[in-house]
């Protein structure tokens, strides 16, 4: 075989590679100067989960929980538009922005899996009526939910259709000194401002398809996600930021 003919050989094989990477993963194209509206939201998360990790007693909760959720504003939404861009008529970033924010706060839930956590799947949560609370009061503040057991985290991760309600759980919301009522819980909620923090009661979760299909560049259901069937390096700064010093995995 001739140089020529080795070097064009090695070339196809290489972007039939890469094309199937592409195709398999996920990975982003590079260079467009496109921002995904969900990769706003992971790198959000990523800051509110670091930022929850100073706390030993929060980075244990995470070491142990078996699937978190992260708000990076709760009742917020405009960020994600201000921060997104696209390039093309036909991008997808649009329809991804409202996807997301049409119908509650954008956030991401992550599953532990044998080989640790998974790729981010992306949810809105609507917010429901507090009667004569101020919901306002609420109103930019990041949150972090950790589901201590496998049945608590199956109500997210089996909503891969419609809405779903995390009103059959027990929540309660985490203080320095809540020790007792964390140990007993199915989700431990955490903010920055420990003791005026939110209990999320009766939220209501929506798988966001579009959003998801978006950031995966590739048509990805909430099961493939969850398992890593699909995955993306954009997502691993998340992933990375969710690393403890305990062992990855209690399943």
């Amino acid at each position: 075989m001739s140089k020529a003919n080795a070097m064009t050989g090695w070339l196809l094989l290489a972007t039939a590679f890469s094309v199937s990477v592409q195709a398999q993963t996920g990975f982003p194209f590079f260079g467009t100067g496109e921002v995904i509206p969900g990769q706003v939201v992971v790198d959000g998360s990523t800051h509110v989960v670091e930022q929850a990790k100073q706390n030993p007693r929060i980075e244990s909760l995470i070491d142990g929980a078996k699937g978190i959720f992260i708000l990076p504003q709760y009742g917020e939404t405009s960020y994600v538009g201000d921060k997104a861009r696209d390039v093309t008529p036909s991008s997808s970033v649009k329809p991804a922005i409202t996807d997301l924010t049409e119908e509650g706060s954008p956030g991401v839930f992550l599953l532990r899996g044998i080989a640790g956590w998974s790729s981010p799947a992306f949810f809105s949560v609507a917010l429901p009526n507090y009667g004569g609370e101020n919901r306002d009061s609420y109103a930019g503040r990041p949150i972090v939910m950790m589901f201590t057991s496998e049945r608590a985290a199956h109500t997210v991760s089996g909503c891969a259709t419609g809405t779903c309600s995390l009103s059959g759980l027990k929540v309660v919301r985490y203080s320095d000194d809540s020790g007792a009522s964390v140990a007993d819980a199915d989700v431990v909620v955490w903010t920055p401002d420990m003791q005026s923090a939110m209990p999320m009661r009766g939220e209501q979760v929506s798988f966001r398809d579009l959003a998801s299909n978006a950031f995966y560049n590739n048509r990805a259901t909430l099961w493939q996600i969850l398992t890593n069937t699909v995955s993306t390096e954009r997502a691993w700064s998340l992933q990375t930021a969710l690393l403890t010093r305990g062992a990855p995995n209690r399943r």
